[in-house]
């Protein structure tokens, strides 16, 4: 960047203070020495770069080779990072220089919020398992499956797909009963159940393995709980639910959005990485052809004939 750039942001960080208020009381000033600013549209930017040039400087021999296609140490999204290696002695590595670079610029990884899983393979039973034991250092504790924004990921290494839908399930049952217990007029109701439960949902349900019974089931007993609110008769149609969004058809419209956006940014050839996903994994192909087969159907169902 040219210097005036440099200089005009070092500007905005240079003898920042701020002040604690409690009640009328005010504190002296506080001297800020790291971090960027709140909600300053400059500061995700700052973090992009950073974090940029500390992966970049990650040793490119060591992680996964990809069949046919490029090697991949990490993956990274806003300030979750995840280092991939073939071997605890190259995982010790990675994370060693990932905090060596993180040094650099005065950012310390949280060993709390860390973990390692290990994924391994037992030639004689011929199938995969996770290994207890820590492959890091003592202080990162070891992990049999972990949540990735949102979302329970090798859940399927303790016996299925159960998980999304056990916790979906589970938190609209108790959200649904909450609000009725709760002392709210029924347009209040409606509106944390159209505004906030359902919407909290929709994440996890378009990113994990989920069924059309489990959509359908969620549709249901939210409907029916809009029915007991408002005193509405249990033949009154669901397209009267006033705004609430049917899942069944939501959801699969939403993941089939999804599928089609990684499938234009594979042909973009600007992530060399998910384009040899998307052209070689199976489980990626057959999500792919799934949406593209079902999806008229779907609207068939939900929205009528033609």
């Amino acid at each position: 960047m040219p210097d005036i750039v440099l200089e005009y942001i070092a500007s905005l960080y240079t003898g920042t203070t701020m002040r604690i208020k409690v009640g009328k009381l005010l504190s002296d000033k506080i001297h800020v020495q790291r971090g960027v600013r709140q909600g300053d549209p400059l500061s995700p930017l700052l973090f992009d770069y950073i974090m940029d040039w500390v992966l970049d400087n990650l040793d490119p021999e060591l992680g996964i080779g990809l069949e046919g296609g490029p090697r991949l140490n990490h993956l990274a999204f806003a300030n979750d990072v995840s280092l991939v290696s073939e071997s605890r002695r190259g995982a010790l590595r990675l994370a060693n220089r990932f905090e060596e670079g993180l040094s650099e610029v005065g950012l310390i990884p949280n060993a709390k919020k860390s973990a390692t899983l290990a994924v391994q393979v037992d030639g004689k039973k011929k199938k995969w398992f996770v290994d207890s034991y820590a492959v890091l250092a003592s202080k990162r504790r070891a992990c049999s499956s972990y949540a990735y924004h949102g979302c329970l990921s090798l859940s399927w290494y303790r016996g299925g797909d159960q998980s999304a839908t056990a916790e979906s399930s589970g938190e609209t049952r108790e959200g649904i009963e909450e609000l009725t217990r709760a002392p709210l007029k029924p347009q209040q109701r409606m509106y944390m159940l159209r505004v906030h439960l359902i919407p909290s949902l929709i994440h996890q349900l378009v990113l994990d393995r989920v069924t059309i019974s489990l959509l359908k089931w969620l549709d249901r007993i939210s409907r029916e709980a809009v029915r007991t609110w408002l005193r509405l008769p249990h033949d009154v149609p669901m397209a009267m639910c006033l705004g609430v969004p049917l899942l069944a058809t939501k959801v699969r419209v939403m993941r089939r959005n999804r599928m089609r956006r990684l499938c234009q940014r594979a042909q973009s050839n600007m992530d060399n990485v998910l384009a040899w996903f998307v052209n070689n994994s199976p489980t990626m192909k057959a999500e792919a052809d799934r949406w593209d087969t079902h999806l008229s159907w779907g609207y068939r169902e939900f929205y009528g004939r033609g």
